[in-house]
């Protein structure tokens, strides 16, 4: 048989049957999503929020990391004298202060009743107790004793380190 017998064969043979039209389908929505669509809008909204916190903590460290360098600067600053660096340190703990608390909380203090604020969050109260007093002589006509510059260091980065995690759990 020739394949054009057998096709005109095949052909003639379906017109005659009584079938129907195929009817499709209606067309898939979007919605509702499956399940795995699901899993992945979870996924990246996990992926979002973890990168929003570590960004805001790299933030965080990094802010007190250039604070903790400018305490270092102006302590080992050869170009000042005592008197300077002090006024600059003072200065420099009134800025940290006022920025990491309410301004009318810390602006106003003076004396006696600032160093009892920096000594808030440190138990051993240095800086009306120990090396940190003589923060006192800041303004003061009176002549300076002798300052033990390594120990106002330290001082200084634990109250700043304390502020940190202070301002860490409150952020």
């Amino acid at each position: 048989f020739p394949s054009h017998d057998i096709l005109s064969c095949v052909s003639r043979f379906m017109d005659s049957l009584p079938l129907k039209d195929i009817h499709l389908p209606a067309e898939l929505g979007y919605w509702p999503l499956a399940w795995g669509w699901w899993c992945l809008l979870v996924v990246l909204a996990l992926c979002l929020a973890g990168i929003w916190w570590f960004f805001r903590r790299y933030q965080h460290q990094r802010r007190f990391r250039l604070v903790a360098d400018l305490l270092q600067a102006i302590i080992q600053d050869p170009k000042r004298n005592d008197a300077e660096k002090l006024t600059a340190l003072s200065q420099w703990l009134r800025r940290v202060a006022i920025s990491t608390a309410p301004r009318e909380q810390v602006a106003s203090l003076t004396g006696l009743a600032w160093l009892e604020y920096l000594n808030r969050d440190l138990p051993e109260r240095p800086f009306t107790q120990g090396t940190g007093r003589v923060l006192l002589a800041v303004y003061s006509p009176s002549a300076l004793e002798t300052i033990d510059w390594p120990a106002l260091e330290r001082i200084c980065q634990h109250w700043l380190q304390r502020r940190a995690q202070q301002r860490g759990r409150h952020a």
